[in-house]
Formats: C-alpha cells, structure tokens, sequence
C-alpha cells in the first residue's frame, strides 16, 4: 500500500519538481507523440467498448464510444495529422480525456511508456505548427526518439468545440470594468492565451503581459512594477 500510495504521491505533485508528466504513445503511423498526464481520465482497451459510427462534419471524429455508461466522441489522431487511418481495430486503446467540460476519447495504436520531463526538455514549438505544443526526445528501446507532444485544445477548435472568442465570453458578465491594470497571463497554450486576451479586450483597457512557461512568468513579475493581476495556468512548465 505504501509503495501506490508513493507512486500516487509522485504523480500528483509532479508541478512541485518543476516537470510534466507525458503519456508516451504510437499514432497509427508510429508517430511516436504524447499528451500531459493531467489532462487524462483513463485509458480503455478499445475491443473492451462499444463503438458507434454516427454522422458528423469531419473525418477527424470517428464515432461515439460508450465509456463507464457515458457516451464519448472519438477522435482519430492520424486523420487529424494529415496521415491515413487505420482500421478501428488497428488501435488498441483510447486516451479517455476531458476538456471544457467535454469528454473525448483519443484512438492511439499503441502505449509506449509514461515519461517525466523537465522543463528544459521540452521544446515550445507552436510558432511553427499549431497542432504541436513541445517537441522532446524520450528513451525508446535504449534509443533516443523525437516524440512530439499534440495541442490538443487546437484540436478541439478544428472540429469546431472551442470558438476562440466566444467560449469564455459567453459565461462572463457584460459589464466593463472601467480602469487600467497591468495584468500578467502566464499560460503554455497558445490557444488558452487568445482567449484570456479577446476576453480582457473586451471587459477594459488593461495593459498584457504574456509569459509562455512558469521561469519566463517568474521573470517578467520581477522586470515590472505594479502587476495588478496573474492570470496563471495551473499545470505548466
């Protein structure tokens, strides 16, 4: 019991020793990419639930997956990242996640390992390529591999669940706020960051500043004077 509750212990405060947590997996292709560890519910062996094909806009969703009696879009990563996919048995588990209050369900060849990286390691690349979030090197086999870590909130807007602008507008009161304060978003996620902006945009005049990692916001914080406000993302390098 000690030796779970250890291991329950590590995970959990994994942010408190400055490193991610990465669910290592296969694509359909043997891409090898992965997704933070916070962001998963559980994985499910696929032949274990029962799959719906059911109509949609995209290719990307492949249908409905009943999971723990609840009904669970499935996303095909391949198809999302411009490769052909593979047949549904071809995949042996799902990635069960939740975002924004939306359960999907990632369909993925293969699990390859749960790895740590600190923040060093991983690589910010979503000036070049959206769908992509950090680039790292994992241990495969005694071998060093590029793995790519997916943005999965871009995936999110490309089958149209996030409408970036809206979402968080919506749920906000319409009222302005009639000052100027100086407010720091510390926030990894392009896409997290446009919607902290529009919503700021519209709600007064502040003055942004944008830190993309925890030691960049650790920075810019002792660089200016009078930060009124830290909008922060809770799980961050």
């Amino acid at each position: 019991m000690s030796g779970i509750s250890s291991s329950v212990e590590q995970l959990t405060q994994a942010h408190l020793r400055n490193v991610q947590q990465l669910a290592v997996f296969y694509t359909g292709g043997n891409g090898i990419y992965a997704i933070n560890i916070a962001k998963i519910k559980a994985f499910i062996i696929t032949e274990e639930v029962t799959i719906s094909d059911t109509p949609t806009d995209t290719d990307i969703v492949t249908g409905i997956a009943t999971i723990r009696g609840e009904p669970v879009t499935l996303i095909n990563l391949d198809i999302w990242l411009g490769h052909d996919a593979l047949p549904i048995e071809s995949y042996k588990l799902i990635i069960f996640c939740e975002f924004n209050g939306k359960q999907v369900g990632f369909l993925v060849k293969d699990m390859i390992n749960i790895v740590e990286k600190t923040t060093d390691e991983l690589k910010n690349s979503e000036e070049q390529n959206a769908k992509v979030t950090y680039t790292t090197y994992v241990d495969i086999n005694g071998k060093s591999e590029l793995c790519t870590v997916f943005n999965a909130e871009q995936l999110l807007v490309d089958i149209g669940w996030v409408n970036v602008g809206t979402t968080l507008l919506d749920k906000v009161v319409n009222a302005p706020i009639n000052n100027e304060k100086k407010i720091l978003i510390a926030e990894d996620n392009v896409i997290n960051q446009e919607l902290l902006k529009e919503f700021l945009r519209l709600k007064g005049k502040f003055e942004m500043i944008i830190a993309n990692d925890g030691k960049e916001a650790i920075n810019l914080y002792k660089e200016n004077e009078n930060i009124d406000l830290i909008f922060m993302d809770i799980n961050m390098p």
